[in-house]
């Protein structure tokens, strides 16, 4: 019986730390500003808005709505998946699928972007383009692999996915409902 209230007590005392962890980070969260996104994006972003490109986030945060909204980005997505509503964690591709299906677009037609191994297993089981962001990450696990946000162009997502459709344009491939 001893060892059954230890473990409770642990597992309770975890659940505070998390809580706190939590509370802190959406502390840090309000003081975001859009001098904090990561270099490259707003431009990738601007682009993809400009050319009618859709765009989701596919996040295992819960606290995404709340950074996307501190980093004044909203606009240039269709859609956030709601990670609560999801049944399996990355490395499940659920999230990934999601997002496609909540756009209306086919997962051949998809690129994702990812800055953690589990993401990258979980987009690699679907029919999406993988593009890895980070150092950490092993470049032969993705179609495409830059070291920074700052490397991530339109114009080079585009070229990725052409190569790895062998030869399918992009515009043609990616549909517009």
């Amino acid at each position: 019986m001893l060892h059954k209230v230890t473990c409770v007590s642990q597992w309770k005392k975890k659940e505070q730390l998390a809580d706190e962890k939590n509370k802190h980070y959406q502390a840090l969260i309000k003081e975001m500003t859009k001098n904090h996104l990561l270099p490259g994006i707003q431009l990738l972003l601007e682009d993809c808005k400009k050319q009618g490109i859709k765009t989701a986030i596919a996040s295992s945060s819960s606290n995404a709505n709340t950074v996307v909204d501190a980093l004044g980005i909203r606009p240039f997505f269709d859609c956030i998946v709601d990670v609560r509503k999801i049944k399996k964690g990355k490395p499940d591709p659920e999230i990934f699928l999601t997002a496609a299906d909540q756009l209306k677009v086919t997962p051949y037609a998809c690129v994702a972007i990812e800055d953690g191994e589990a993401g990258i297993k979980a987009i690699n089981q679907t029919d999406m383009v993988s593009i890895g962001v980070g150092k950490h990450l092993k470049e032969e696990d993705m179609n495409f692999h830059v070291y920074s946000t700052a490397d991530l162009h339109l114009k080079t997502i585009k070229e990725v996915f052409e190569k790895a459709r062998k030869g399918t344009d992009y515009n043609r491939a990616y549909t517009k409902n």
